[in-house]
């Protein structure tokens, strides 16, 4: 398990800023769990021999194959499974964009002198074509329920009674975003729109969601599950979201310096209430 974050500027691979050597069996796959801890996205490299993809947000992939002279590209809080074979003399080198002096060397065999792990840039692996695909029962078959659209931008409001660039949703900062309300058991179609120039990853708490399409582009690949979409500046993504967890639950922007510039709206269900409100007094709730 490899958590990536960064400490006072400094990024650090599972608990360290130093280089990890581990000595594996030589032929037999080889495990890592690939996390970011951060707030922003991680930009990874694994070379010395061809890798796969096997999972995404701790849902497998459908047919997932060997790749090389990929980068990996982690938005904040996702996390990848990835397979690798290590051969008796080459190394695997597992590398992070921005940080030279720390990384993950996989050897066969224990050597006195290793080299260092170097981040070898290449095109980002687009999972959306990614893998083999299938049908999603009750999912892909259906049409859905109803429709939202979560408009995302940067632009001048008030936050907490405070002038300031915030970060808006459909031109509204927290908590005046208006919810999007389900039944429990329909399915939502979500299409997030971002009109900034900010990375936005994208996570409705309690739920994962089934990419649909990417600008337009549906899907080719495996059915992609995630519970953190990365909305780059100027795409358009469209997920489906089964609702079948009743609740009052939050969906923000996982880069959370975005969150407190206000980019949260909460996902409601019919019936469900709180006794908590934003006006002060015993059942004031203010998180932030």
């Amino acid at each position: 398990m490899l958590p990536i974050h960064t400490i006072e500027g400094i990024p650090v691979i599972a608990g360290t800023d130093e280089v990890i050597e581990q000595q594996v069996q030589p032929g037999r796959p080889t495990r890592l769990r690939l996390i970011n801890t951060d707030s922003t996205p991680h930009r990874i490299s694994i070379s010395g021999a061809p890798f796969t993809v096997t999972a995404v947000d701790g849902s497998d992939l459908n047919g997932p194959t060997e790749v090389a002279d990929r980068v990996l590209r982690l938005p904040a809080g996702g996390r990848y499974d990835v397979l690798v074979l290590v051969d008796a003399g080459v190394p695997v080198s597992v590398a992070v964009e921005g940080a030279p002096n720390t990384g993950v060397l996989l050897t066969a065999a224990a050597a006195a002198s290793a080299p260092r792990p170097l981040f070898l840039d290449a095109p980002d692996l687009d999972l959306l074509s990614y893998g083999e695909p299938s049908a999603v029962p009750g999912m892909t078959d259906t049409p859905p329920d109803r429709e939202a659209e979560l408009v995302l931008d940067r632009e001048f409001r008030f936050l907490g009674g405070i002038p300031t660039f915030a970060q808006t949703i459909n031109g509204n900062v927290h908590p005046l975003v208006p919810p999007i309300t389900v039944s429990e058991g329909q399915l939502l179609r979500l299409t997030v729109v971002n009109r900034g120039g900010d990375t936005h990853p994208m996570h409705p708490h309690g739920h994962r969601v089934l990419v649909e399409s990417r600008d337009g582009i549906p899907v080719t690949g495996s059915p992609l599950w995630l519970d953190t979409f990365d909305v780059q500046p100027g795409e358009v993504w469209q997920v489906l979201l089964r609702a079948d967890n009743p609740g009052i639950w939050m969906a923000h922007c996982h880069n959370l310096e975005h969150a407190t510039a206000g980019m949260v709206v909460h996902l409601n269900y019919d019936g469900i209430r709180t006794p908590f409100t934003l006006g002060g007094g015993p059942t004031e709730n203010r998180p932030e």
